[in-house]
């Protein structure tokens, strides 16, 4: 059975809001050893599923001497900021989320705005705009 052109991008095309895309982020990946995550080291760029994604551990969950623990609270968030794009693997770290270095927006491991520096108090970003953000486990030394 020889596949039309339609039907060949319909099932290789994954990458977000394409029909293979939606069912393939519906599962869980292994991504990398959760002990790549350190101290030193608490951010990972990753890409999976044609999207470039940052994996970090929480600053709070752990971080301090020693390596992040069950107890620590990991977060995959787009690269780039949902605000103007910048690389939040320069981001800071804090409040149990990370904050993009280019205008401080600070977004926690479920993509949703925490703070925005700079703009007005009215301002409905906040509550219109977020991160791409999934969600992930630590299980049997695996993120």
């Amino acid at each position: 059975m020889v596949l039309t052109k339609d039907q060949n991008l319909r099932i290789s095309q994954m990458g977000p809001g394409t029909p293979l895309g939606n069912l393939m982020r519906r599962y869980w990946y292994p991504v990398i050893p959760s002990s790549e995550l350190t101290p030193e080291r608490p951010k990972k760029r990753i890409r999976l599923l044609g999207e470039d994604l940052l994996l970090y551990v929480d600053a709070a969950g752990g971080l301090g001497d020693s390596p992040p623990t069950s107890n620590s609270t990991y977060g995959c968030v787009a690269e780039q900021c949902a605000h103007r794009g910048c690389s939040l693997y320069y981001g800071f770290l804090e409040d149990g989320g990370i904050r993009c270095p280019y205008h401080g927006w600070l977004y926690d491991n479920t993509g949703k705005i925490l703070e925005q520096p700079f703009e007005p108090a009215e301002s409905m970003l906040k509550y219109t705009t977020r991160q791409t953000a999934y969600p992930v486990q630590r299980m049997a030394g695996l993120l």
